[in-house]
C-alpha cells in the first residue's frame, strides 16, 4: 500500500544550499541568482522539495528600501502547494522585517496559480528586455521573454510616507557615539 506523502513545512536553508538545489532542479533559469536577504526551503518527509530566495529588487526604480523581490523559487515537479507555501513564508518574513511589499516575476506563459494562492496580484506586464546596454556589456544567461510582475502588500503596515522617504545619515561612528540624523 502506498503511503501518502508527509506534510510540507518550512525549514531554514543557506544561500549556497538553495543555489545548489536550483542548479540541479530549475527548468529554465538554473544560474545562481544575485543578491539575497532571505532564503528558505520546504521539506517533506525529511527531504527538501523546494527553495526560495529573496533580496532587493533588481529593477533600480523599485528598489526603494521598502520592497523585497522574490528572485527565485524552485520546486520538484509534482509537490502540490509547495510554491505557495514558499511564497507565503517569504512574505511573512519580509513583513516581519518591516518591508512594505513583496514583488516577483513570472513568464507570461506561466499560470501564476501559486502566486494567487499566496495572495499576490498582477500589477504590470513587462516587455522582453535585456540587461545589456551599449555602455554596459553583460552576459545574457537566458532568453528574454514577456513577463508579469506580481505584488503583495503588507495590509498591516502603517508606513508614514514622510518616514518612508527619509534617509538615515550616521554621524560620529568613528568616535564611538551612535548618533543618527534623519533628513528628507
Amino acid at each position: 500500500m502506498d503511503e501518502k506523502p508527509g506534510r510540507l513545512h518550512i525549514v531554514p536553508v543557506t544561500f549556497r544550499e538553495a543555489c545548489i538545489f536550483i542548479a540541479n532542479i530549475h527548468r529554465h533559469n538554473a544560474y545562481k541568482p544575485t543578491g539575497k536577504t532571505l532564503c528558505c526551503a520546504v521539506q517533506q518527509d525529511d527531504k527538501i522539495v523546494g527553495v526560495a530566495i529573496a533580496g532587493q529588487p533588481s529593477a533600480r526604480l523599485l528598489n526603494d528600501g521598502w520592497t523585497m523581490e522574490i528572485t527565485r523559487t524552485c520546486v520538484i515537479d509534482g509537490v502540490k502547494n509547495a510554491n505557495s507555501i514558499l511564497y507565503g513564508a517569504i512574505c511573512r518574513a519580509a513583513f516581519a522585517l518591516g518591508f512594505y511589499k513583496v514583488i516577483t516575476y513570472t513568464n507570461k506563459t506561466e499560470s501564476g496559480s501559486s502566486l494567487r494562492g499566496a495572495g499576490f496580484t498582477v500589477v504590470a506586464e513587462c516587455k522582453p528586455s535585456t540587461w545589456v546596454r551599449p555602455n554596459r556589456i553583460r552576459i545574457q544567461r537566458c532568453e528574454s521573454q514577456p513577463r508579469l510582475r506580481w505584488e503583495k502588500n503588507n495590509a498591516d503596515s502603517v508606513v508614514n510616507t514622510e518616514v518612508r522617504n527619509r534617509v538615515i545619515q550616521c554621524d560620529g561612528m568613528e568616535s564611538g557615539k551612535d548618533q543618527f540624523t534623519f533628513f528628507n
